[in-house]
């Protein structure tokens, strides 16, 4: 590649779901490390269409768990609360990763539903309802709770639906 096709949001955008069909055949932790890595792109397309390949390579996600997880992880931690929000919505799309993981899902999300960002938690409750999580621990409703008290009403709706899925 050359260094304009790199800086192009277009390229980036369109690259996603080009490496969630080559993950699907290669199964390659490369292939998720770089979708992991769109998810904290500067271009909000770019990280959305890296959710949602994310979403379309669940089967990749799934084969690299730990990998996978651990990357979520870190980037709940990054600076900014567009990255946080958009793995929230990431870890709302891959039901298989839930499925088979959980209690680490479980346990993103609610550091998610933690943050500071109102767009933050409100991408965790929308994932929370996605998911159709159960309640295992009174953490998870009680978090969800406080959120109907939000003076944002976006998060409140997303709060609602969470909870009518609990």
């Amino acid at each position: 590649r050359t260094s304009n096709e790199e800086n192009d949001p277009v390229v980036r955008t369109q690259a996603c779901p080009a490496l969630a069909r080559m993950g699907g055949v290669v199964k390659s932790p490369l292939v998720l490390t770089s979708l992991t890595t769109a998810l904290a792109d500067d271009d909000w397309v770019v990280r959305a269409s890296a959710s949602t390949a994310l979403a379309d390579s669940a089967p990749l996600v799934v084969a690299h768990a730990s990998l996978a997880l651990g990357e979520f992880s870190s980037l709940l931690e990054d600076s900014r609360a567009e990255t946080r929000a958009t793995v929230c919505t990431a870890l709302g799309k891959v039901h298989s990763l839930y499925a088979a993981h959980p209690a680490a899902v479980r346990s993103l999300l609610l550091k998610g539903l933690s943050d500071s960002s109102l767009d933050v938690t409100k991408c965790a409750s929308e994932a929370v309802s996605n998911l159709q999580m159960t309640i295992v621990d009174h953490e998870l409703f009680s978090k969800l709770l406080g959120y109907l008290e939000s003076s944002d009403w976006q998060v409140r709706a997303s709060t609602v639906e969470a909870l009518g899925c609990l």
